[in-house]
């Protein structure tokens, strides 16, 4: 009986690490490449459509509608991946940049001149 208590804890510690491993990775550079990835996809469905084709359509597809609102919104992201990159002084680096420690005080003061 304590040899299974021994493997519940040793999987009950590997859970923990686990979670805890989410935790050692800074939020802002995860959420810049999470970003960056999603602007990718939303050029890959731009650039598989033909709007020509979406225009003759009837007007009961929204497809037109949907690209609309992927390019409007594309801007806000782009926006937002740029001022993350800026802030965290990203290198385009995924591996360097979630390996690098960036100081907590970093992220949320201002540097003074």
């Amino acid at each position: 009986m304590a040899e299974e208590t021994v493997e519940s804890v040793k999987k009950q510690v590997a859970v923990l690490e686990q979670k805890l491993a989410k935790y050692e990775n800074h939020g802002g550079v995860r959420l810049y490449y999470s970003l960056n990835r999603k602007l990718n996809e939303i050029a890959d469905v731009l650039n598989s459509m033909n709007i020509k084709d979406k225009l003759n359509d009837d007007g009961k597809d929204k497809t037109f509608d949907r690209l609309r609102a992927l390019w409007t919104d594309a801007e806000k992201i782009v926006t937002a991946t740029q001022a993350i990159a800026s802030m965290l002084n990203l290198t385009n680096d995924e591996t360097a940049d979630m390996n690098k420690r960036i100081p907590f005080i970093e992220t949320v003061a201002e540097t003074r001149t």
